[in-house]
């Protein structure tokens, strides 16, 4: 089986995901996540054809023999970086053949996990094994626990009025974090 025919079999599982996130032309290929030594985390390989495309990219992680490398056979993203060339590191390497070509060597830990349902979660978290879609913030919803401060702000009020009004605010603030 060539690498395209095998590329198009592993496409079908996440076709129903495509759909989901109504993403109809979708850059899908199959990449393979490696060490590098003297470096933390793992790695994957992107051409400039590859990352050129001015597209987000999606991949399944496969062995040397292109079959599933993780038995959940998760959909990965690399969301498009119009800056790649300057953040990411460029390698050159040589085919056992020994023709040179070049890739850039991207950080698994940029990846996102994406759900079936469409919603994503990150690579670390992914492989901590949380699973659910929520999004992971060190911040609270603010609004959500305290409600929308919705009210008109007075164009004639002076500098300590409002500083008053933003102290009183904080106090409340405080009281319901106690």
């Amino acid at each position: 089986m060539t690498r395209k025919e095998k590329t198009e079999e592993l496409f079908k599982k996440h076709s129903p995901t495509f759909r989901v996130m109504k993403v109809d032309d979708p850059f899908f290929t199959l990449k393979s996540a490696y060490f590098i030594s003297g470096k933390k985390g793992k790695f994957i390989q992107l051409f400039e054809s590859e990352l050129g495309k001015e597209k987000d990219v999606y991949m399944e992680f496969v062995k040397k023999d292109l079959t599933p490398d993780l038995s959940d056979r998760p959909l990965f993203k690399l969301a498009f970086n119009p800056f790649y060339k300057e953040e990411y590191e460029m390698e050159n390497k040589t085919t056992e053949e020994g023709k040179e070509y070049s890739v850039y060597i991207i950080p698994v830990s940029e990846l996102q996990v994406i759900m079936p349902n469409g919603s994503y979660i990150t690579y670390s978290n992914y492989e901590n094994g949380v699973t659910t879609d929520r999004q992971q913030t060190l911040f609270p919803d603010f609004e959500d626990q305290f409600g929308s401060k919705a009210e008109e702000v007075d164009s004639e009020e002076s500098a300590s009025d409002i500083l008053l009004r933003i102290a009183e605010d904080f106090q409340k603030l405080a009281q319901k974090l106690k």
